[in-house]
C-alpha cells in the first residue's frame, strides 16, 4: 500500500525529531589526510601480517599547472594508537598506469600492489616497512585498456585464488580474449590458459579505463557453477553471464585445474534484454549466490523499468532463480518474485536471522513523490526498506516482507549521496553475532540497534530490531563556511578481529576511522 501525501506530510517531520549523541566513547576515532580528492578506499591485509592496512587511491589536481592531475597511492597501517595523520607511504603512480590491483603475486615478502597499462602488468614489491617505488613487471603483453584517465585510477579486482593452492591468480584482460595464469608457487606462473572474451566486450580501440570498464567489460565472480565443489569463472553482462567451468585433469603428482578457451555456457536471461531506449528506463543488475546451499550458482536479477514522461509508473522487479547444475535457465519460471514502485537500489544479501541462509534486503524510492517535471512534491521524501527472509523450506524468499522501515531522504542530497539516510544491515555492532542494523538520518546522526527475535503469543518475526540504540553519534564536520559537510560515504569493516564492525567515513581528502572497543 503506498502512503497518501498528507500521511507523508504529517509522517515526515516526526521522523527527523532532533536527537542526542549516545556512546561515542563506544569507538576510538582518527582521521587520515591524504592530497587531493579520494577516489578508493579499500582496507586488507597487504602484507600479510594479519591486519588490515588502508589503500587509497587519491588525485590532485592543478599540481603541475593548471588542468593538470597527478594520481597517487597512499598506505596507511591502522594500529589503534595510531589512526591519525598522514599515511606513512604515497606515490605518484606512473603515467601508463590504467587500473590498480593487489595481492601476493612474488615471491617476495608480504604482499604487491601493482596496476595494468596498454603493455601489461607491473607491481611495487614490499621493501621492509613499505614498497619499492621502481615498479617490477609482472606480465608482459598487450591489454584491453589502451589509455589511462589522467584523473582516475579504476580498481581492477580484488585478489583471487581460483584453483584453491593458496596463491593468488592472475587475470589479464586483452583484445579478444583473456588470460588467466594460475600461481604453481610463489611467484611462478605454471599454468595459463586462453579464455576467449565474448563479442559483445569488444570495444573499439581507445577510452579511459573507467569507461572501457563500465561500457566494456563484463563483472568477474567466481562461483561453483555446477556443484562439482570447484570454483569456476563467471563474467556478468547486462542480460546474461558466460560461465567457464574449472576442470581437472590428471598428473604424477595428482591432478590440476583446468580451463576450456570457449565459454562452457551462457545463461541468458531474456526479459532483461530490453535496452534503454530515448524515453525509457530498462536498467538491470544481477547478483550470483548459492541461495539454497544446494550446490550450484543461483542467481537474483533486479530490473527498472518505465517511461521517463511517467514518472509515477516506474517500477523495479526482482528474479530469483535457482541453479539446475549450469543448466539453460532462459525459458524457465523463477523461484520468486517481487515488484515494487518506483526505483529500487543497493540490494543487501545477508543472514540477517542467523539460519545459515543469505536474506535480501531492498530498497524502494516511490517515484510517484515526483512530479513530471522530476521535481519533488517535498524537500524530504520517504525510502522504504523491505527484508525478505529466505525459507529453506519452501527454497524462495518470503512472499510479503518480514520487516519494513522508512527513512526520510532531503532530495537535496538525494544525487550526491553523502548527507542521504541510509539503513544497513551488514554489520554486527555488539560482538554477539547476529547482524544489526545501522540507520543514517538526514541531519548526519547515525545510530545503531541490536537485532533481535520477537516471538509472542501477538506477534512472531525472525528478524527485528530493539529500540533501544547501541550508540547514536553525529557524523557530520563543518566545513570553512560553518555548514555542514556530510561524508561522501560510509562503509562497514570489521577492521581489528575483535567481532564487531568498524566505521569508515570519506570525504574528499581525508577519512575517519571509527574503530569499535
Amino acid at each position: 500500500m503506498r502512503p497518501t501525501l498528507l500521511t507523508l506530510a504529517l509522517l515526515l517531520p516526526a521522523l527527523q525529531a532532533p536527537a542526542q549523541e549516545l556512546h561515542r566513547d563506544r569507538f576510538a576515532s582518527g582521521v587520515i589526510r591524504v592530497e587531493g580528492k579520494i577516489q578508493d578506499c579499500v582496507l586488507e591485509d597487504l602484507d600479510g601480517d594479519g591486519r588490515r592496512e588502508m589503500l587509497l587511491t587519491h588525485t590532485v589536481f592543478g599540481h603541475d599547472g593548471a588542468g593538470t592531475a597527478t594520481r597517487y597511492v597512499s598506505v596507511k597501517r591502522l594500529d589503534p594508537g595510531s589512526l591519525d595523520g598522514k599515511p606513512e607511504q604515497s606515490w605518484v603512480v606512473p603515467a601508463e598506469a590504467t587500473v590498480l590491483f593487489f595481492g601476493n603475486y612474488t615471491a617476495a615478502p608480504g604482499g604487491e600492489i601493482g596496476y595494468l597499462c596498454p603493455t601489461g602488468a607491473f607491481v611495487w614489491e614490499r621493501n621492509g616497512g613499505g614498497y619499492n617505488l621502481q615498479p617490477r613487471r609482472l606480465f608482459e603483453d598487450s591489454t584491453f585498456f589502451d589509455i589511462p584517465q589522467e584523473d582516475s585510477l579504476p580498481l581492477w579486482y580484488w585478489p583471487f585464488d581460483i584453483d584453491g593452492n593458496g596463491l593468488p591468480d592472475f587475470l589479464l584482460p586483452r583484445h579478444g580474449a583473456y588470460t588467466l595464469s594460475l600461481q604453481t608457487e610463489p611467484g611462478v606462473y605454471g599454468r595459463s590458459y586462453r579464455l576467449q572474451m565474448p563479442a559483445a566486450s569488444r570495444a573499439e580501440a581507445g577510452g579511459a579505463a573507467w569507461l572501457r570498464i563500465v561500457k566494456a567489460l563484463p563483472r568477474l565472480e567466481l562461483q561453483d557453477v555446477n556443484g562439482d565443489f570447484r570454483t569456476d569463472l563467471c563474467l556478468i553482462w547486462h542480460d546474461r553471464f558466460d560461465y567457464y567451468l574449472q576442470g581437472a585433469e590428471a598428473t604424477d603428482a595428482g591432478s590440476r585445474a583446468t580451463f576450456p578457451e570457449t565459454p562452457s555456457g551462457s545463461i541468458q536471461l531474456v526479459f532483461l534484454r530490453q535496452r534503454e531506449l530515448r524515453n525509457q528506463v530498462a536498467t538491470s543488475i544481477t547478483y550470483l549466490r548459492d541461495f539454497n546451499r544446494g550446490g550450484g550458482v543461483d542467481f537474483l536479477a533486479s530490473f527498472t523499468r518505465g517511461e521517463l514522461a511517467k514518472v509515477d509508473a516506474i517500477a523495479t522487479d526482482y528474479y530469483m532463480y535457482l541453479g539446475t547444475g549450469g543448466k539453460e535457465l532462459a525459458a524457465t519460471t523463477p523461484n520468486w518474485r517481487i515488484s515494487l514502485p518506483g526505483v529500487s537500489f543497493n540490494p543487501q544479501i545477508q543472514d540477517l536471522d542467523g539460519d545459515g541462509f543469505d536474506d535480501l534486503v531492498v530498497s524502494s524510492f516511490e517515484t510517484s513523490m515526483l512530479s513530471n517535471a522530476g521535481k519533488a512534491v517535498f524537500q524530504n521524501i520517504p525510502v522504504e526498506y523491505f527484508v525478505f527472509l529466505y525459507n529453506r523450506a519452501t527454497q524462495t524468499f518470503s512472499a510479503e516482507y518480514d520487516y519494513r522501515e522508512t527513512v526520510t531522504v532531503d532530495i537535496d542530497r538525494l544525487g550526491g549521496g553523502g548527507g542521504m539516510p541510509q539503513l544497513w544491515f551488514n554489520g554486527d555492532w555488539d560482538g554477539d553475532g547476529r547482524k544489526d542494523i545501522l540507520r543514517l538520518r538526514s541531519d548526519g546522526m547515525l545510530s545503531a540497534a541490536r537485532g533481535i527475535s520477537v516471538n509472542t503469543l501477538l506477534r512472531k518475526a525472525p528478524v527485528d530490531y530493539e529500540k533501544t540504540d547501541l550508540f547514536r553519534i553525529g557524523i557530520n564536520d563543518t566545513d570553512e563556511k560553518g555548514e555542514a559537510d556530510p561524508p561522501a560515504g560510509v562503509d562497514i569493516w570489521e577492521i581489528n578481529g575483535d567481532g564487531k564492525a568498524d566505521l569508515v567515513l570519506r570525504w574528499s581528502g581525508r577519512v575517519r576511522v571509527l574503530l569499535t572497543r
